[in-house]
């Protein structure tokens, strides 16, 4: 699981791709820690860690000059854009002549912090930071550049849900790009979605990422959550006008690994992110499965059925959908229009045609033969199935249980036991068959090992 990116110091010093936050990584600075800041001029300090808690760090400096006998303090809020404030406070003037020979700092920084407390220190701010390295860390620094101008007056959206459940849905083996503000793009190839997390490997680089001549090789992971996930839209209204800025923190996975044998990870952030499209999909089906597929109006489909969609059929279904065709002709252009001003893509899409399908369908459409509590034998239609300890083969039935709602929301699920491993099947649609059903299998319900797959299956009494 690999991506690779080119040139990696220059999109670093372009703001595209950053290095750790400051505030996590002067939590996890350690006594003997090194801090080192560079200036603009390039002009160089050096300070080793002496105490740490929980962010409020205190430092002593390494160099021969100015402030050779002196210790600092900063914390997690003394950070801003290219700004470093801090306080210090001179041993050598200030501590008592009992303790001069005296050479463990922890001993000194707590008799000086007895006679001369934290806010009595000397405050200053180390300004125009070019570069800042923590425990052997770059840190993200917020260097003026005329890409941030463009969304310097963008608001944070507070409900990242939204976005975050588009993330989730993304399928294993789709090619995804992530399209910059400068116009370039970083295409990915989803390997694994574990439904919180996504596994990625490069699959290319486009616009000015054309002139990259050397790349790196990464493993790469995204955990999805607020942490690593953040909007900014240039409008808290609803016009057509809203446009969306992405701010994506990755986990690059490090060599070696800790005391305990845990995996190393080292934050990446992709900044600036306008756009990500579904670019290529994973879904191989023969000549005459992709024509019955576009025979399919929009209503038909299940959500699942649309999250299987490459980018090729969601096309087709809009351009015969005359509502949908004339968004897609009309200027500014298809995806504006369609979203309303909301965040562009095939996400976007995908979520429009889920809503849609929501309209147009019933839930008596979806659940009219099958009664909550009863049970009934389920046979799959298309091939057999076998995936973690469950064997169902096409040509038996099987005894099912129904019960509607009991996972959450409104839908039907069916479960079912195979040798001793519960499995449940999720009623997405029913076809015009009375007793055919299209249906997500899902085993190991709401677990870190869940698995899903859409089937076709025949529901009929016990």
């Amino acid at each position: 699981m690999k991506i690779i990116i080119n040139e990696w110091q220059f999109l670093v010093s372009k703001g595209l791709i950053t290095e750790e936050k400051y505030q996590d990584a002067l939590k996890k600075l350690k006594v003997g820690d090194k801090l080192e800041y560079t200036d603009d001029k390039g002009g160089k300090l050096t300070f080793s860690v002496i105490f740490n808690d929980s962010g409020q760090v205190y430092l002593k400096n390494d160099d021969a000059g100015v402030y050779k006998n002196n210790y600092f303090f900063i914390s997690v809020s003394d950070l801003s854009k290219t700004d470093l404030t801090f306080k210090t406070i001179n041993v050598v003037k200030n501590l008592p002549d009992n303790l001069k020979g005296e050479t463990d700092d922890s001993v000194k920084l707590k008799e000086l912090l007895k006679l001369f407390p934290i806010n009595t220190w000397r405050k200053s701010t180390f300004k125009n930071i070019d570069k800042l390295i923590m425990g052997g860390n770059d840190i993200d620094i917020e260097k003026p550049d005329a890409e941030d101008e463009k969304f310097k007056d963008y608001s944070k959206v507070k409900d990242i849900e939204p976005f975050l459940d588009e993330l989730k849905s993304l399928r294993a083996g789709n090619i995804y790009k992530l399209t910059l503000s400068n116009g370039g793009t970083i295409s990915l190839n989803l390997i694994e979605n574990k439904g919180n997390s996504l596994f990625f490997e490069d699959s290319g680089l486009t616009g000015p990422a054309k002139s990259y001549t050397e790349f790196i090789n990464v493993e790469l992971i995204l955990d999805i959550d607020a942490k690593n996930v953040s909007q900014m839209v240039s409008s808290t209204t609803d016009d057509e006008n809203v446009e969306s800025m992405y701010t994506i923190t990755f986990k690059r996975i490090e060599k070696g690994s800790d005391t305990e044998g845990n995996r190393a990870y080292k934050p990446i952030i992709v900044k600036n992110i306008i756009d990500i499209d579904l670019v290529s999909s994973s879904d191989k089906k023969d000549d005459k499965e992709k024509d019955t597929d576009k025979e399919k109006d929009i209503k038909d489909l299940s959500d699942e059925e649309i999250d299987d969609l490459s980018s090729e059929d969601i096309t087709d279904l809009v351009l015969n959908n005359p509502t949908f065709k004339a968004a897609f002709l009309s200027k500014p252009g298809f995806w504006k229009r369609l979203v309303g001003g909301k965040p562009m893509g095939i996400l976007a899409a995908q979520k429009i045609l889920k809503k849609y399908n929501d309209d147009v369908s019933t839930g008596s459409d979806k659940q009219k033969i099958i009664e909550s509590g009863k049970q009934y034998k389920i046979q799959l239609l298309d091939k057999s199935f076998n995936k973690d300890g469950v064997s169902l083969d096409m040509m038996q039935k099987y005894p099912v249980r129904a019960i509607k709602g009991k996972y959450g929301g409104e839908n039907t699920y069916l479960e079912g036991l195979v040798d001793g491993v519960k499995y449940i099947f999720k009623i997405n649609k029913r076809y015009d068959s009375k007793n055919k059903f299209r249906a997500t299998i899902i085993i190991g319900y709401n677990t870190d090992e869940e698995y899903r797959e859409n089937r076709t299956i025949i529901v009929t009494d016990y």
